[in-house]
């Protein structure tokens, strides 16, 4: 683009030196600049004619020498009128114009000459700077030529570079040693140009002054301050207020957007609050009611309630839509509010039912002499009443899966509706995400009673039994006739004892269990299981004094209680094969008369005696998988 302000420039030396070819080409140049300015980029701007190295004329700087730093500040030049519109002008008048100013500035410097001839006594200085209005006189006619071939508008062209001619002025930034003669009149200049051919070139020193004349003003207090006469390109003008006026129009429609999702999602959060504070007003007065009159069949409608506190059709909390998210989206601590609610909820009208329900459980197996049920009891009690300490021990996992177990009694869930009543709210409060804490205070003198009851019984038992199901989430696939024969041993084999075909031996029981986790790792699951019977029959130190009296008795050993938990495994092993085997026969068929179905027979025959027989395949798993 084109600054603000531009500046002509022609040097004076230019001006004197030039012959008129060189002078008709310069200025050419020139104009075709100007021109390609306008037409190309479309811009209207004023042209400020500065005509520099004005000191190269002989007798400027004596005629000059005499001013202030203020006087020399000054403008020194003639404006000419500026129009915005755009018209033809007139060659002659700009040349009148341009000849009547350049003669007013020779008059006003023979106005000042005998003044400055009275100042001056040196005698060169005197000589030269009485030179000095011929040689600005002189200096006219190549400039007025200059102007009349860069500024001369025709009717074949519209670039109007006449009345953008804004003035002329003259300046000098540094003075030189050289002079440029104006004046080649004289006699002196006629006899130099018969004997050399030429006129007198200027000598290229260097200045020995800094002293400017007449640019500082014309800078500051006149161009820059004409920065408003350029006109922009009036394409780039319309383009720049269409996309101001986008813009705005691009705000506006975001602001209105954004109000109307604000307000949107004001009235939708505002709704789903006032809605959560009237369904905490009805839930707090139920459980208010309940609380006067307690009674285990309205514990589930109580917590089914509370759980759907922060519920809202159509809203997934997830993934709320856009709607909703204005401003100050309001669900979420809603809903951690109502998970703590809903937590001491379970705590309050779940769990007491639930303590109360081992006690008894637990006092029951006691009167029954039922060992692994007081100490299975006995386990999970102790695990709802951990102190800070044993904190650790905490598993969720295993008080669920005892509640679950309970709950196949009748008498267990009748009190609160049947089972799929309560199973959900179970499922929430034993999911592990925090340590779950019985709201009463345990029964002493049931535990004595209890552990009383179990120090009658070997621990071996239920040693095996801890490290055993410890290893059953780590245990492999499970062994089945399916994966011992394939898809089609349901064409083969039957189960007698009703169960599925994918369903055989745990994988525990199996060679790979034993190999891989029962054989590798028993020592570890045994001395775990070990310290967790210990903590429930409530004689921790005592424990580890003795495993650490029989380790250092018997070093790099098993331990008889290792070896005892690796009978029990065996024995229990042999007994799961026996009974998986035992149940498998060959499939047998019967015709409508209830006769056997002699084709069908021959024809599971034919697929037993086969090459590839699924009997023989089973045959080969099992005898692998019961060597151990």
């Amino acid at each position: 683009g084109v600054r603000r302000q531009r500046q002509m420039c022609i040097r004076g030396r230019d001006l004197t030196a030039q012959s008129p070819a060189e002078r008709l080409a310069a200025c050419a140049a020139l104009r075709a600049r100007l021109a390609e300015l306008r037409e190309t980029l479309g811009i209207r701007f004023p042209v400020y004619l500065v005509v520099t190295k004005m000191d190269l004329l002989p007798g400027f700087t004596e005629y000059f020498h005499g001013l202030t730093s203020h006087l020399r500040a000054q403008v020194w030049g003639f404006t000419l009128p500026y129009s915005r519109r755009c018209h033809a002008s007139d060659p002659q008048s700009l040349h009148a114009l341009c000849s009547q100013e350049l003669a007013n500035l020779t008059l006003r410097l023979d106005q000042g000459l005998d003044t400055r001839l009275q100042e001056e006594y040196d005698l060169k200085s005197r000589q030269r700077l009485y030179r000095f209005p011929r040689e600005f006189a002189a200096l006219g006619a190549p400039l007025l030529e200059a102007i009349e071939q860069i500024f001369l508008d025709s009717k074949f062209d519209a670039t109007q570079l006449n009345n953008t001619l804004r003035g002329v002025f003259f300046t000098s930034a540094a003075q030189a040693q050289a002079d440029a003669v104006a004046d080649q009149t004289g006699i002196w200049q006629r006899f130099v140009r018969a004997i050399k051919g030429k006129a007198d070139s200027p000598s290229h020193t260097l200045p020995d002054g800094n002293r400017s004349y007449f640019l500082h003003d014309l800078l500051t207090q006149f161009i820059f301050r004409e920065a408003h006469l350029v006109e922009p390109n009036l394409q780039w003008a319309w383009r720049y207020r269409l996309l101001r006026t986008g813009g705005h129009l691009l705000v506006l429609a975001l602001a209105f957007w954004l109000w109307q999702g604000m307000q949107g999602s004001q009235q939708g959060n505002s709704g789903y609050l006032n809605e959560i504070a009237s369904r905490t007003t009805r839930l707090d007065t139920d459980v208010k009611a309940y609380t006067g009159k307690p009674a285990m069949q309205p514990v589930p409608a109580l917590l089914n309630q509370a759980r759907a506190l922060s519920a809202w059709p159509g809203l997934d909390p997830d993934s709320p839509p856009l709607a909703w998210r204005y401003g100050l989206y309001s669900v979420p601590p809603v809903m951690e509010s109502v998970a703590s609610l809903y937590d001491r909820l379970l705590d309050q009208l779940l769990l007491p039912p639930l303590v109360k329900r081992m006690e008894y459980v637990l006092s029951d197996a006691i009167a029954r002499q039922d060992s692994k049920a007081a100490y299975d009891a006995l386990h999970v009690y102790l695990l709802l009443n951990l102190d800070k300490d044993h904190e650790d021990k905490y598993n969720a996992a295993e008080i669920h899966a005892w509640v679950l177990n309970d709950l196949d009694n009748r008498d267990s869930v009748a009190e609160f509706g049947g089972r799929a009543a309560v199973l959900e709210h179970i499922d929430a409060l034993f999911d592990g995400s925090r340590v779950v804490h019985s709201p009463y205070e345990q029964d002493a003198a049931l535990i004595r009673q209890a552990r009383a009851f179990l120090d009658g019984h070997t621990s071996t038992e239920r040693i095996y039994a801890r490290a055993l199901a410890s290893m059953e989430s780590e245990a492999p696939q499970e062994f089945s006739l399916v994966r011992a024969v394939g898809a089609d041993a349901g064409t083969v084999f039957v189960r007698t004892d009703g169960a599925p075909l994918d369903r055989g031996v745990p994988g525990i029981f199996t060679r790979e269990g034993y190999r891989e986790l029962f054989d590798k790792r028993l020592s570890e699951f045994v001395a775990a299981a070990s310290a967790d019977d210990a903590w429930v029959m409530g004689r921790e130190n005592a424990q580890k004094k003795t495993m650490d009296s029989v380790m250092s008795q018997l070093p790099g050993q098993e331990l008889p209680v290792t070896r005892e938990v690796r009978r029990l495994y065996l024995a229990e092993y042999a007994r799961r094969w026996q009974d998986f085997l035992a149940s498998i026969h060959s499939i047998n068929s019967a015709g409508e008369d209830g006769s056997p179905g002699l084709a069908y027979d021959l024809q599971v025959l034919r697929t037993l005696a086969s090459p590839d027989s699924p009997l023989m395949r089973l045959s080969k798993a099992v005898v692998e998988q019961t060597t151990l």
